[in-house]
């Protein structure tokens, strides 16, 4: 186990399951106790991953670090604020905020919205825009602050999307909450420059998670691009993304801010290129 993150706390929202899992485990390996957040204990349980979030939790105490379980739904201001007050009276601090809750997944919770293009109803698109966008936003405002109080120069890594990049016919709402998420880190990224707080984004392509397999059938056209025999060409992994975030929170990106990486295999590249 590295320990560059010895006596740093991380805030992974979204962490039950997914890439959010696999970027908690990773900061705990790297030395963090890391605050587990979902929007319920029973979350991680809606693409039948695991049974509840504090499995992650278990997995985190085993590496050997602490681990604290908050829950709520950050699409509301009050609740944003509540998390990252338990996390601050739980662990005393926050140096490292992962914003990675989000998904293109309908009000109900269920699946993507039908339709998923411009058309989409009103309350798909409130509920797809305020998962995405709203809880980067609220829980970015919480902990920056409480960073700027504490005088701690800290990390913020928000989890965009390849969909914010390029436009699409379909998972529009999605792309649109994405890309805001984007313009929100560089916005952040230069407010708090000055503070010494770095602000960076990641936007993963396809990436092999629950989630993402239960909803393959919307996405056949880009898996038609995948060879999994091939290095550049395989679906992605959650572990994939967590090595982006790694970078994010070491040393060696000190002199990086406002920057989006985007963590696809070249996928952005080839599309509409002919060398698919």
């Amino acid at each position: 186990m590295s320990g560059q993150l010895e006596g740093k706390v991380a805030l992974v929202t979204g962490a039950g399951r997914g890439i959010g899992r696999a970027i908690a485990e990773r900061l705990a390996r790297l030395g963090a106790d890391v605050i587990v957040h979902d929007v319920h204990r029973e979350s991680s349980n809606d693409f039948g991953e695991a049974e509840t979030i504090d499995g992650v939790a278990d997995a985190i105490q085993q590496i050997g670090r602490r681990a604290l379980v908050v829950t709520g739904d950050l699409t509301d201001a009050e609740e944003a604020e509540r998390v990252v007050a338990e996390g601050v009276a739980g662990f005393g601090t926050i140096h490292i905020l992962v914003n990675n809750a989000g998904g293109d997944i309908a009000a109900d919770g269920k699946g993507k919205a039908q339709p998923n293009n411009a058309f989409v109803s009103d309350v798909n698109l409130h509920a797809v825009l305020n998962r995405n966008l709203l809880t980067t936003m609220n829980m970015g405002r919480a902990v920056a602050q409480h960073m700027l109080a504490a005088g701690v120069e800290g990390r913020i890594i928000n989890i965009s999307s390849l969909a914010g990049l390029r436009p699409t016919a379909q998972e529009t709402t999605y792309g649109v909450a994405k890309a805001g998420v984007i313009q929100y880190t560089r916005c952040l990224a230069v407010q708090l420059r000055d503070q010494g707080i770095n602000v960076n984004a990641i936007a993963p392509g396809q990436i092999k998670s629950a989630r993402w397999l239960a909803t393959i059938h919307t996405r056949r056209k880009a898996a038609d691009l995948l060879d999994e025999t091939r290095p550049l060409l395989r679906l992605g992994e959650p572990e994939d993304v967590a090595d982006i975030v790694e970078f994010f929170v070491s040393k060696l990106s000190d002199y990086v801010t406002g920057e989006v990486l985007r963590v696809d295999g070249g996928l952005q590249t080839t599309i509409g290129s002919g060398n698919g």
